[in-house]
């Protein structure tokens, strides 16, 4: 998003807040990449599922061999065993084979793999509409309501 945010995690938080407002920054929780012990990287804790956006080839491969090296490793690793949704959006074009064999390895144990590739069929007229389609493929994989666009058939 541009933002340039530094400093403790209370000076990271009071930016966030004052970019977003009180009103939706409470619907934000903010985790350091570092920390093991967040709640999300345990298993007892329940959740939907996870949705890595997006998502670099390093995380990708760190999650397919279960390194567990930061949050958001460990919080898909968590996910993968408690057999939660895991949706990962890759961000790299193009794929080498080393890329392609950690997709389909991670395809294979039921991650969802949805590269950002925008559908003309649904005739985007802005950049707006063509990011709201990924946004509302991701949404749709955890059974997300939304209304970024409309569903085949209801055109």
């Amino acid at each position: 998003m541009g933002w340039n945010i530094s400093g403790d995690i209370a000076e990271q938080w009071e930016a966030i807040t004052r970019r977003l407002g009180p009103g939706r920054s409470q619907k934000i929780n903010y985790l350091d990449y570092h920390d093991l012990t967040a709640v999300i990287a345990s298993g007892s804790v329940k959740s939907d599922g996870m949705i890595v956006i997006p998502c670099s080839m390093a995380t990708v491969a760190g999650i397919a061999h279960g390194l567990a090296r930061n949050l958001v490793e460990r919080s898909a690793d968590v996910i993968l065993k408690e057999k939660r949704p895991l949706v990962l959006v890759p961000r790299e074009t193009p794929l080498n084979q080393i890329h392609l064999q950690n997709l389909l390895s991670l395809s294979r144990m039921g991650v969802t793999i949805l590269p950002a590739m925008p559908a003309f069929y649904t005739k985007p007229r802005t950049i707006t509409g063509l990011v709201d389609f990924i946004a509302g493929r991701v949404m749709d994989q955890l059974g997300l309501d939304h209304q970024l666009y409309e569903e085949w058939g209801d055109t």
